[in-house]
């Protein structure tokens, strides 16, 4: 009888929640898939079934197979130095105990508090090719003029300049990540790894690393996911895909086809396509980087 009224008030603190999430997350998908089975423009009632065929269209689109490149472009960029600058940070804030770590956590936590606008706004005056660009004008200063370019405006070099910002914003917020992982691990196994003669690159390599992985892994499929979606607004503020399409993303390419365009069918299919991208690759991901769990 206990057991029963266990189960009741399990499912009557439990069913609100589920109703929410069915409402805000299972119809809109569903219904999103059915658009991308549409002719619509999105804005009269009239949504004319078509099956397929904006499926069909998309893997013989050539512009979202570029798209497609410049995210996973982007996103290596972004990624590489992201997690590297994070767990250097983290650990140096953690491992040296230096003076004033509560200043740096803020220092480099602070661009994430900025909206993804105010990071582009202030990154684009940097980037900027005119005698206002604060990038150029220190190379300027420097001597070394031949570094100089119009940084969103070359097809070389706009990708690596739009990853600057999103690596700038990111930073900080898995450098906090890390560094709870980190002060998790008791201070034992650190002091019995310094006493066995351990460095403290062997330390990190050998103890911190493994018992810090699970951070680490979720920590990319959190990144992966915004790579995708969040640099949208970045890209559309600085580049809007430009140089020609060099900087073109899906997310950029899913608005124009969506509201300029007006193909809202053939802009939900984008849609679907990038919900199926990140729930495989963060799967491939969550699969090949499974290890046994390390306990402490």
């Amino acid at each position: 009888m206990l057991e029963k009224q266990r189960i009741k008030i399990f499912w009557w603190f439990v069913l609100p929640a589920f109703a929410v999430y069915c409402v805000f997350f299972i119809y809109p998908f569903i219904n999103a898939f059915y658009i991308s089975l549409t002719s619509w423009d999105g804005y009269s009632e009239e949504m004319k079934f078509i099956g397929l065929q904006n499926f069909e269209e998309l893997f013989h689109d050539n512009r979202a197979f570029l798209a497609f490149g410049n995210n996973i472009r982007l996103l290596i960029y972004s990624a590489v130095f992201t997690f590297i600058l994070a767990m250097f940070f983290a650990v140096v804030i953690t491992q040296f105990r230096l003076r004033g770590n509560k200043f740096y956590k803020v220092v480099f936590f602070f661009p994430n508090l900025l909206s993804v606008v105010i990071g582009a706004l202030v990154w684009m005056f940097i980037f900027s090719p005119t005698e206002f660009g604060m990038l150029n004008a220190l190379l300027g200063k420097l001597g070394m003029e031949r570094l100089q370019h119009a940084w969103l405006g070359e097809v070389g070099t706009v990708l690596p300049a739009l990853s600057v910002p999103w690596i700038w914003m990111s930073v900080g917020f898995y450098m906090l990540l890390f560094i709870g992982a980190i002060q998790a691990i008791p201070d034992s196994v650190l002091e019995a790894a310094s006493i066995d003669g351990a460095s403290k690159w062997r330390q990190f390599v050998h103890v911190v690393l493994p018992l810090i992985w699970e951070t680490i892994r979720t920590s990319v499929v959190f990144f992966l996911i915004g790579a995708f979606n969040g640099t949208f607004i970045l890209v559309n503020l600085l580049t809007k895909g430009g140089p020609g399409k060099s900087s073109e993303l899906l997310t950029t390419y899913m608005y124009e086809n969506a509201f300029i365009s007006r193909r809202f069918g053939y802009a939900t299919t984008i849609g679907v396509l990038i919900f199926i991208i990140l729930v495989v690759l963060s799967l491939v991901f969550l699969r090949i980087t499974k290890r046994e769990e390390n306990e402490y």
